[in-house]
């Protein structure tokens, strides 16, 4: 694997879908997504000035965390276990995927007991897939409101995963209707909600098109 071309070529096709959909490039992180990499692969992006990783299981998450330079800004991106909560929020300091209001106060209260304040998003499932978690667009307002009232966490916006192998089409309805519905919760709750997560590896362009603020990359910087 090149490592430093794979990355240069995201950060460029990156760009250009930003510039195709009249957005600044800038307003787009190219999140590296490590869960399949080891240490040196890792220090590598880092030593390219990449600052924000992702991992989506806690031993991996506390593993890197111990090992690699401090200042790295870890986000966890996986379904998070209600015994593994203490041992992330120690670690990461962004939440992608709240999915249950028992998660989110769970969250809450022991964010308070060790004093850490992390970013977090709630998990949509705008599919309607049973094999994806996450809120119904339905349980989205109540979800997002009690966030909000949260006072160790902040609720920065939606994260969502696209059907895998989906024909552009389908990945334009799941994307837009992500922003759509971070639109409208931000409009009800008089909230900003910068953040949507969405678009991977295979989709990330037209997620960038649809409006995603974060793009979570594994695969295509390790190859």
């Amino acid at each position: 694997m090149n490592i430093q071309e794979n990355y240069s070529a995201l950060k460029a096709a990156v760009a250009a879908a930003a510039k195709n959909a009249n957005r600044d490039p800038r307003d787009v992180l190219l999140l590296a997504v490590t869960k399949s990499v080891d240490l040196p692969q890792v220090q590598e992006l880092y030593d390219l000035g990449v600052r924000h990783f992702a991992e989506n299981r806690e031993p991996e998450l506390l593993r890197k965390t111990a090992a690699l330079p401090k200042d790295i800004i870890w986000h966890f991106i996986g379904p998070l276990q209600s015994n593994k909560v203490r041992k992330v929020v120690k670690n990461a300091q962004v939440i992608h995927a709240l999915d249950s209001l028992a998660l989110i106060e769970r969250v809450d209260r022991i964010c308070g007991e060790e004093n850490r304040h992390p970013d977090v998003m709630l998990e949509i499932n705008i599919s309607g897939e049973a094999s994806k978690g996450g809120f119904s667009v339905a349980e989205a307002l109540p979800a997002a409101q009690l966030a909000a009232s949260c006072k160790n966490i902040r609720l920065t916006g939606l994260m969502t995963m696209a059907p895998n192998h989906a024909e552009k089409k389908v990945l334009q309805q799941v994307f837009g209707g992500l922003a759509a519905l971070r639109d409208r919760l931000a409009k009800e709750l008089d909230l900003p909600l910068p953040t949507l997560s969405m678009g991977m590896s295979g989709d990330f362009e037209t997620a960038i098109v649809c409006g995603a603020t974060v793009v979570r990359i594994g695969s295509a910087l390790f190859v």
